[in-house]
């Protein structure tokens, strides 16, 4: 325990890289196992499930999917929930590139912008679809505070019927008023909210609710191996997390 305590003291990164060495050995152990048929078994979740569902309705009606990141910075506390939402973003991309369908992708961020131009980019490129740039490029406009996102969302929602409407990544109070503004018209809606403040108004608003950690599971949902992979990883550290502090507590507790 001393000698723990002197590492501490000598080296205040030691924990810290002690832990990125651990995600990634326990990761690349999830990774193998995913590749040899012994993914995680994730149990089912019924708005997933409905996007799953919504997804390929919009790809035989011709109607896009509109997907709201949110408009909270991803550099202001907004990181893991824009992520997320580019995760779910990149799934639905693919999808619906080599289905010949679109997504219109609403963001009040900068940075998760540039992103998701990126990964629509690579979706409609890597489809083999001729005009795959400038499909993406056209589907992406930017608010730059959470109800002029939900403004300019809802004016694109009323020139182009939508598909479905998915709200994630960092959404906030204005997830809950274009789930409700939309509640009443033939558009299902998906969607959550990280914010203790938003989380239960969207959720009474929206058709398929994710609730809490939900939000974060979409890459492994409508994915393929690497997702669920990265879903069991975070199962594991948390179990490991939670070892430490017992034999932390363990070890102080008898000197």
């Amino acid at each position: 325990m001393d000698a723990w305590l002197q590492l501490m003291v000598a080296a205040p990164e030691a924990p810290a890289l002690l832990f990125l060495l651990a995600f990634l050995g326990t990761f690349a152990v999830a990774a193998y196992r995913a590749r040899q048929g012994l993914g995680a078994n994730l149990r089912p979740l019924a708005s997933y499930r409905a996007l799953d569902r919504l997804v390929d309705e919009s790809l035989e009606t011709g109607r896009p999917i509109y997907l709201s990141l949110g408009a909270m910075t991803s550099v202001g506390g907004g990181m893991a929930e824009s992520m997320a939402g580019l995760a779910l973003l990149d799934r639905l991309a693919t999808r619906a590139a080599l289905g010949g369908g679109s997504i219109v992708v609403a963001s009040g961020d900068a940075v998760s912008y540039v992103a998701a131009r990126g990964i629509l980019r690579r979706a409609y490129k890597g489809s083999g679809r001729g005009r795959g740039a400038e499909i993406a490029a056209d589907g992406l406009f930017v608010g730059s505070a959470p109800m002029a996102l939900a403004a300019g969302l809802d004016t694109q929602l009323a020139r182009r019927p939508a598909g479905a409407l998915v709200l994630h990544g960092s959404s906030r109070e204005e997830g809950f008023w274009l789930a409700e503004t939309h509640r009443q018209a033939p558009i299902e809606q998906v969607g959550g909210s990280t914010d203790p403040a938003a989380a239960g108004l969207v959720q009474t608003a929206v058709d398929h609710p994710l609730l809490g950690e939900e939000m974060f599971a979409g890459g492994a949902y409508l994915g393929g191996k690497t997702g669920r992979s990265s879903l069991k990883c975070e199962d594991w550290m948390r179990l490991l997390i939670i070892l430490c502090v017992i034999v932390g507590v363990l070890l102080i507790s008898l000197g």
